[in-house]
């Protein structure tokens, strides 16, 4: 005796179509998991009905749950039952643009047309989701192309004006894409999205009053759209509006507290406010959840600096190093660091390091001709300071170190010129130096 069940009876052509309409009718009102069971429960009485119909109808419902390898299997399944069937090709068109997968997607794209030219051809669906996939692969010209094609088909689709906007500003085109913005205006002035290309083209452009201004536009129209706080976060920053930067943030954040990126620009927002405590605590919860974020660890050890924990500091700029070895500012920081630690030997070779990958990067240079100074090695400190008033002249920095250069050589004349161009350029302390001959 087998255990298995007993296969279901064969299924009445009738009962199978009424219980295709009733999924159909379950999937067109939104009742996903009624039409989910009833597609499955026909397939499993009769999985060749309808040459396919019954698993590009569940495929269509895993897509619209978002199941996209359940939705890929079954659009497989109904091709093989029919593959002549231009509207299933077109449908997994749809799956694979969902999955950013635009040169399969275009592939499919291609047999649809091929297979229903009449069905296709005249209908801005097809267009505009085919120009999506030639955006997604940077091909603007025939992107292009379909979306003015769809447009033709429908002047009152105005989401392809919203995507020809988004090509123009791909291409650098910004005046094209505002003309673009202002047609889909017209048509939806009420979309948020709309507006939200525009800031983005204003602050390409630097008016970051307007870009604000939209963003706020957007807001208003879509207040539970909470990427619209970050982006408006990230502008006011930008303005350096602190204060707004920060209520954005929070607001943002309060819907994505794990968003990583964004708890680290406020992190840097507490930073520049002075508010080192609060900064620090954004960059430790920044790092764990992201322990490989090196900018991050950069960032954390300015704040610890600022805090006077020079081994933690120092910990995070190694850190750093491990992570991309080629990093010239934690180089440079890292050996600052060691230089006030009294650490001459570690401090040169950070500064070299960094100098070999930019032989004029000026910071370092400044800084290791302090070190040498510190060390007695005039001749190589004044090799450096010159370099670094060769490329800036006007350094103040550079220039009160040669000043002491020259006090140390006895020359000073030289020395009190050198320190008041330092002190010309702002550089208060330089003003206070003297030199006895």
């Amino acid at each position: 005796m087998s255990d298995e069940p007993p296969a279901p009876p064969a299924a009445e052509p009738e009962l199978l179509e009424q219980s295709l309409a009733t999924a159909r009718a379950a999937f067109q009102r939104g009742d996903l998991t009624q039409a989910l069971q009833l597609y499955s429960a026909m397939i499993l009485r009769d999985p060749g009905f309808a040459e396919g119909a019954l698993w590009y109808g569940r495929g269509l419902v895993y897509a619209a749950r978002g199941q996209w390898d359940a939705a890929l299997a079954d659009y497989n399944q109904a091709l093989s039952y029919n593959p002549g069937n231009g509207l299933f090709y077109y449908d997994r068109a749809l799956l694979w643009l969902a999955q950013n997968a635009p040169d399969a997607a275009l592939q499919d794209f291609a047999q649809a047309l091929k297979l229903a030219p009449g069905h296709f051809r005249g209908t801005e669906s097809f267009y505009y989701h085919r120009g999506l996939a030639y955006l997604a692969r940077k091909q603007l010209q025939p992107a292009q192309a379909d979306f003015e094609q769809a447009l033709l088909q429908d002047p009152s689709a105005w989401r392809n004006w919203l995507q020809l906007a988004r090509l123009h500003r791909q291409a650098g085109r910004l005046e094209q894409a505002l003309d673009a913005l202002a047609s889909a205006r017209r048509l939806r002035p009420d979309a948020a999205e709309i507006y939200r290309q525009r800031a983005e083209i204003r602050a390409r452009q630097n008016d970051l009053e307007a870009a604000l201004a939209d963003l706020t536009r957007a807001l208003l129209l879509a207040p539970d759209e909470a990427s619209l706080y970050a982006e408006r976060g990230h502008l006011h920053l930008r303005a350096q509006q602190l204060q707004p930067a920060e209520d954005d943030y929070q607001r943002y954040l309060a819907a994505f507290p794990e968003d990583f990126r964004v708890r680290a620009d406020l992190g840097l927002v507490y930073y520049q406010q002075g508010d080192y405590a609060q900064a620090l605590e954004q960059y430790d919860q920044v790092l764990k959840l992201a322990p490989d974020f090196v900018s991050a660890y950069y960032n954390r050890a300015l704040v610890q600096t600022r805090l006077q924990q020079i081994t933690a500091a120092l910990d995070d700029y190694t850190a750093v190093l491990q992570r991309q070895p080629k990093h010239l500012q934690a180089l440079n920081n890292r050996g600052w660091l060691y230089a006030q630690q009294q650490q001459f030997d570690r401090a040169l070779a950070d500064y070299n390091a960094a100098l070999r990958l930019e032989p004029d990067y000026v910071l370092t240079l400044s800084n290791r001709g302090a070190l040498y100074l510190e060390r007695g090695q005039r001749a190589l400190a004044a090799r450096d300071l010159r370099r670094v008033l060769q490329l800036l002249p006007n350094d103040p920095e550079a220039q009160a170190l040669m000043g002491r250069y020259y006090q140390l050589e006895g020359r000073c004349a030289e020395a009190r010129t050198a320190w008041q161009r330092a002190c010309d350029a702002g550089l208060i302390t330089a003003c206070q130096q003297t030199c006895a001959p």
